[in-house]
């Protein structure tokens, strides 16, 4: 758009509105970003967000946010990237891993804004509104691409409502806390997806490490009082998530042609979505630690499960009890005790035998939890 048409439409807030959607949904990215933040800040502000004017163009928006961010997800994996752009704006690029760095940093960014703005606006009518389309796209035949802009739009969900939540809380709003929890019903069906999609195979280790990446984001659906239910959503979806976590840990046989680091990323990324839910959600966890601890326990004694997982799960399991609320120090004590002196058996039993074989004990203690010890 030329100057006089900007300045002509300051006059008039509807051809300024009108404006500001053609160019957020122009098809050359260095356009589309600086509106695509210019709505960002819009849909924060709530005075000006809920104008009839700029209210009125929301749907159009919406889908178009939606929609982009699939199609920006499969351009990003694209390796012609940069004959399919408008020619002029390919040129303003060095390679297309500036490209893809753009898209990621300012269009991909600034979609996500507009669809967590939109959430917040109605968390309830945006849910029911994109839920069909989500569960589809995070659908066992969806190829990465398509699953990796779907949990972008899980994740913001999410966050929106998260948000939305703490503000309630603080203004102790009961009517903001009963149209939230009418988007979170739906949201725990998202999250059964999110979990049944985590194969803990290394041969998809990237897509792997990004479903692991939602799980601390569903925190936000696994609070105390949802957990209480015992057999609630809320309680499914957490158990099912730590069961998922502890699989991770030790992936499938790593398959011909992949790196042997690809099973230990997945490892690490599952070990520290354990450790990121013990800090978010102790209480919760503590609500089903009888399932959590026959879970660990599982594991932990397995005779051949590395010892690095066994360090992982006890790490997580301990981050748990220290952070729990619910918990008394005699509480903790008691939790403690019977995860601890295993640990310690074994480091008194590699003590000796580390003056011939040092590598065993520099094994152990390089784990995890050597840091507390």
């Amino acid at each position: 758009a030329d100057e006089t048409t900007a300045s002509r439409a300051l006059d008039r807030p509807q051809q300024l509105v009108e404006l500001l959607v053609a160019l957020a949904r122009d098809p050359r990215y260095t356009v589309a970003a600086p509106a695509l933040g210019a709505w960002g800040a819009i849909l924060r502000h709530s005075a000006v967000a809920r104008d009839p004017v700029v209210a009125g163009v929301f749907s159009v928006l919406t889908e178009h946010a939606t929609a982009a961010l699939f199609s920006v997800c499969r351009a990003s994996h694209e390796p012609r990237l940069l004959d399919l752009m408008d020619p002029h704006e390919a040129d303003l690029f060095e390679s297309v891993g500036d490209a893809r760095a753009f898209l990621a940093t300012e269009i991909r960014a600034k979609l996500l804004g507009v669809v967590r703005g939109m959430c917040q606006l109605d968390p309830a009518g945006f849910v029911a509104w994109i839920h069909a389309s989500l569960a589809s796209a995070l659908g066992p035949a969806s190829p990465g691409e398509v699953v990796e802009a779907a949990l972008l739009i899980v994740d913001a969900i999410l966050a929106a409502l998260d948000d939305l939540e703490q503000r309630a809380l603080e203004d102790s709003d009961a009517g903001a806390l009963a149209s939230l929890q009418a988007a979170r019903t739906p949201c725990y069906a998202l999250g059964q997806r999110v979990v049944g999609l985590i194969t803990c195979d290394a041969n998809s280790s990237q897509l792997t490490v990004r479903q692991l990446a939602t799980l601390p984001a569903l925190a936000v659906l696994v609070r105390p009082s949802a957990v209480a239910d015992a057999g609630g959503p809320a309680r499914q979806l957490l158990l099912g998530m730590l069961q998922k976590c502890a699989a991770c840990l030790h992936p499938s046989d790593q398959p011909v042609g992949k790196s042997p680091g690809d099973g230990a990323l997945v490892a690490k990324r599952a070990s520290a979505a354990l450790v990121r839910l013990a800090t978010a959600v102790p209480d919760s966890l503590m609500l089903v630690y009888a399932d959590l601890a026959q879970l660990v326990h599982s594991r932990v004694t397995d005779p051949g499960a590395p010892r690095a997982v066994k360090a992982y799960l006890r790490e997580f399991q301990l981050a748990l009890i220290a952070g729990a609320s619910t918990c008394t120090v005699a509480e903790r004590r008691a939790l403690a005790r019977p995860i601890i002196e295993p640990m310690a058996q074994e480091l008194a039993d590699l003590a000796d035998a580390s003056m011939h074989a040092p590598g065993a004990l520099a094994e152990l203690l390089g784990l995890p939890l050597a840091d507390h010890l």
